[in-house]
């Protein structure tokens, strides 16, 4: 299954981000297209868990790239220090046993008639969102992580650390919630 550290410095989140990306990139393709875009019961399929993804991961590019300062503006300063990544898990999965849900970041319903090519769209989609959001994540300087809060929907201000390290925990969430599902239909 996947595995992954608890990241604390930008090195290892980034190192994380590469592992998690490898992982979750051989996980993805064990599934026969079929599957990947069968519905488990009435949850997600799995290719929906990485539309949603893709959807989620992609807006945090753009904040990154945002000049600090606008941050500054629109968000605030921090009002304490960054929750570890376990802490940061922590509250994210109280949030989501209290009902937290994906909101405007749930994949829509579509109806296609080539699997074979959405699957190749998303996955292709899915790497490009990768790339660009570990470049911009390499830019940024250690001592920024925990100056600068940015917007999360369930989670109100994080610091860009704590975004950093939610980003990491909600895509390997995804798998797990997946592989969850998944055992519990073959029972």
């Amino acid at each position: 299954m996947i595995e992954i550290k608890s990241p604390s410095t930008l090195n290892e989140i980034v190192e994380s981000f590469n592992d998690l990306h490898n992982q979750s990139t051989r996980y993805w393709n064990l599934y026969q297209t079929e599957q990947f875009f069968a519905k488990l019961e009435d949850a997600w399929s799995p290719a929906d868990n990485v539309r949603h993804l893709n959807k989620s991961n992609q807006p945090l590019i753009l904040a990154l790239s945002l000049p600090k300062l606008l941050i500054r503006l629109m968000f605030g300063k921090p009002s304490s220090s960054s929750l570890s990544y376990d802490k940061l898990k922590e509250k994210y999965l109280s949030v989501l046993a209290a009902g937290g849900k994906a909101g405007k970041f749930a994949p829509k319903e579509r109806k296609e008639t080539n699997l074979e090519d959405f699957r190749s769209k998303i996955m292709l989609e899915r790497e490009e969102i990768f790339q660009k959001l570990i470049a911009t994540i390499k830019k940024l300087p250690e001592d920024s992580l925990d100056k600068y809060n940015l917007p999360h929907p369930l989670l109100g201000k994080l610091t860009v650390r704590e975004m950093l390290y939610f980003t990491v925990y909600h895509n390997q969430h995804h798998i797990l919630v997946v592989e969850r599902r998944k055992k519990a239909l073959q029972k």
